[in-house]
């Protein structure tokens, strides 16, 4: 796993929460900032370690 929150290109641009599963597949969210970004990505990690703990990650 990895993830990261991508800072804007410019103003027009919001930031860019990033997370990659070690499946390879990327979830993407556009955020209003650093902290909303993080906060979406402590989210992501959360639910995918619970659901993986519980042995409902899908493994196709």
């Amino acid at each position: 796993m990895s993830a990261v929150v991508y800072d804007p290109p410019s103003s027009d641009f919001p930031h860019l929460a990033v997370f990659k599963m070690p499946d390879g597949k990327i979830l993407a969210e556009p955020v209003s900032s650093v902290k909303e970004g993080e906060a979406f990505i402590d989210k992501i990690v959360s639910e995918y370690l619970r659901k993986q703990a519980n042995g409902e990650l899908n493994n196709d």
